[in-house]
């Protein structure tokens, strides 16, 4: 029985909606250190927790860092923030993001995160039927953070690096604790950034770039999340999530070779195809000291024009902005009318771009207000079926784009506070049910994108990349 481990997943849509019920998914190692996700077993017990207790990448920089660091606020290049960590949504970049210009610091945003994640599968059999786990409400990104003091030598972070500690945590006896070295902070080169080549003179000059990447890792159950955001010397931020870890997987039953909702990753052992769908909660103050209040979200899209009189050569394409003036209207998807859905069939260039500008502050050359512009990245739809309990609860995945008022009250999870025994989405469904309008509103951008994941065994780094142990740790391959 030591060699066997209980994963528990929450149950959504249980038919004991008051009382904390969990399955628990069986698996068992051949050997202590063994890869128990390859031996799933055909045992799910079903338990009641409110009852039981127990189970019947290196670079260099001689200069050194170029951040400095007071406390939990941050100077680097032209960028200061606020490094900020809580149990729920692990790292916020916080107390307004600013960016150096002209000898002003200019405001970018309030407050950057990640704030739901939905992880639904696609077997309709039970008990599989109710795999969906939101991993920011059932589990908490900062409760599941990694602390990186066995990676101080230098395994996920690599170069001069900057820890920050997970501050007021509360263990499942409500007593406070410090997640050490939780969030790391580094400065990485990333290539060119810059090149032109005068063909006449051929006079040759290239510029190179840094980035300043803060980040955590999570690990909820079997899935590692690496979460990365980049700030970057042109003013440009990025995110980026890595996936990683283990596949959930499930006994196949005998015979039985071409499993029809998941991936054969071996004798007897299925991976289920599943979907990753992730929200970002943005709430900007572009060049706005008053806070945001003042700024407008605009979608611009980029269409060609058909062969006539306007476009006889057929060349021609223009960008055409459409401002979303109501929470109706700035609920998008990327090609939400049927002309757009039309033209992305027949052409790939079209382009979906939102836009947060600060129509009060006009840029010198264009004359044309400032902005930050959101672009779109991964976008699947999310495949579960309008009206089934993963479309209800993971309601903010049905819309790539939410835009709402500011609220005195706090509107942080799309998903809803209490995510685990709702029926439905208490979050983003209830708050854009009235079509307020977003003028004056200090309007919060929430971006959702996702992965669809059919699993693939190949290329799996942990097969395919040998161990390579270093002097300095062996813990670090």
């Amino acid at each position: 029985m030591s060699l066997v481990f209980f994963y528990p997943w929450p149950i959504h849509a249980s038919p004991l909606q008051q009382r904390c019920i969990q399955p628990l998914f069986t698996y068992m190692r051949s050997s202590l250190n063994d890869n128990a996700y390859s031996h799933p077993l055909d045992i799910v017990p079903i338990v009641d927790m409110d009852t039981t207790k127990k189970v019947v990448r290196i670079d260099k920089y001689d200069q050194g860092p170029s951040f400095i660091v007071h406390g939990n606020h941050v100077e680097w290049r032209k960028w200061s923030f606020h490094v900020g960590f809580n149990y729920q949504e692990g790292l916020v970049l916080i107390n307004c993001l600013k960016y150096l210009e002209a000898g002003r610091k200019r405001p970018v945003a309030h407050r950057m995160s990640l704030v739901e994640m939905a992880v639904p599968y696609a077997d309709p059999r039970e008990p599989f039927v109710r795999k969906c786990a939101f991993d920011v409400g059932d589990y908490g990104l900062g409760y599941t953070a990694n602390s990186l003091n066995s990676l101080k030598l230098g395994c996920d972070c690599l170069g001069h690096i900057k820890y920050f500690d997970g501050i007021i945590m509360a263990n499942s006896k409500g007593e406070p604790y410090v997640l050490e070295n939780a969030v790391c902070m580094h400065e990485e080169d990333i290539g060119l950034a810059w090149k032109h080549v005068d063909y006449r003179t051929t006079h040759n000059e290239s510029r190179r770039g840094r980035r300043l990447v803060i980040s955590f890792i999570s690990t909820v159950v079997n899935y590692e999340y690496a979460f990365y955001w980049y700030l970057y010397q042109d003013g440009t931020i990025g995110h980026e999530i890595k996936l990683t870890g283990e596949l959930s997987t499930n006994m196949l039953s005998p015979g039985e070779e071409e499993p029809e909702f998941g991936t054969l990753v071996g004798p007897g052992v299925n991976a289920q195809h599943h979907q990753h769908m992730f929200c970002a909660r943005l709430d900007m103050c572009v060049d706005d000291e008053e806070g945001g209040k003042g700024l407008e979200v605009s979608e611009v899209d980029v269409e060609p024009i058909p062969t006539g009189p306007e476009n006889p050569y057929g060349n021609a394409f223009k960008a055409q902005e459409t401002t979303l003036h109501s929470v109706a209207t700035a609920k998008r998807l990327i090609a939400p009318s049927e002309k757009a859905r039309i033209w992305k069939i027949k052409n790939p260039h079209v382009l979906n771009i939102w836009k947060i500008k600060n129509l009060h502050v006009l840029n010198k050359v264009t004359k044309k207000p400032v902005a930050y512009k959101l672009v779109p990245a991964a976008h699947p739809p999310l495949l579960a079926q309008p009206g089934s309990i993963i479309y209800e609860k993971a309601h903010f995945a049905t819309k790539n784009l939410w835009v709402t008022p500011f609220s005195s009250e706090v509107q942080r999870y799309p998903a809803g506070e209490y995510v685990l025994q709702a029926k439905t989405c208490t979050g983003l469904a209830e708050w854009t049910a009235e079509d307020k309008a977003l003028k004056d509103s200090g309007p919060v951008i929430w971006y959702a994108f996702g992965v669809t994941h059919v699993d693939f065994f190949t290329e799996n780094p942990a097969l395919d990349i040998p161990p390579n142990k270093n002097e300095a740790s062996t813990q670090c391959h």
